[in-house]
């Protein structure tokens, strides 16, 4: 069974990501595999959890330090009157649930909508560690928008993503593409402003 070989592995190896499992006649297994880079973290009840791409607990850490050595982008979500609240009791689920290898998204829609961020945003002009902090917000209307902050030493920039819920990979696609061309036009200008763009895939530019 490839499929238990593969997550016998990487329950092993948490920091192993199995790509491809192979059958070589007669009986050996070729596996393809890379390392799982930390991405985001978390903050909950004093721990702080690391997570990747794929919002897999790579570790449990008690101390800010080891996050800022990391060059990590925080995970925070805003309520519907834009009050900050801890991550876990949004989504009713206790911190204590989770342990290392474990994924944070399993059974969520809205984090599922993530999934494919890290791999959507290396091909733009803004790189990933452009990026301060990702906000989960929660609007009057009960929708999930997206807030993507960028350094205000490089740009500055809060891009939102309307109703991260419902076609949220060719809205990222979208949103990129769009700051991309704002880059290159407009050098200038595009600085502490508000790129946003909708459910119909229509992008504004706001200045701050």
């Amino acid at each position: 069974n490839k499929n238990s070989y593969k997550y016998n592995i990487e329950n092993k190896n948490v920091y192993l990501k199995v790509i491809e499992v192979q059958s070589i006649f007669p009986n050996k297994l070729l596996l393809k595999a890379k390392e799982r880079k930390s991405l985001f973290y978390i903050c909950g009840n004093g721990k702080y959890f690391i997570i990747d791409e794929d919002f897999k607990i790579l570790e449990i850490a008690k101390n800010i330090e080891k996050i800022k050595s990391y060059n990590l982008i925080e995970l925070n979500i805003n309520d519907k009157n834009n009050n900050r609240v801890p991550f876990f009791d949004f989504f009713s689920i206790s911190d204590n649930a989770f342990e290392i290898g474990q994924y944070i998204n399993e059974n969520n829609k809205i984090l599922n909508s993530l999934n494919n961020f890290n791999e959507i945003i290396k091909n733009f002009t803004v790189k990933l560690n452009d990026f301060i902090c990702l906000e989960i917000c929660e609007t009057k209307e009960s929708k999930i928008n997206l807030n993507m902050y960028t350094s205000t030493k490089n740009l500055g920039v809060l891009l939102t993503l309307e109703n991260l819920i419902d076609n949220s990979d060719n809205k990222i696609i979208k949103l990129f593409n769009a700051l991309e061309t704002l880059l290159k036009k407009e050098k200038i200008k595009t600085t502490y402003g508000n790129l946003k763009i909708n459910d119909n895939l229509n992008c504004s530019w706001h200045n701050l």
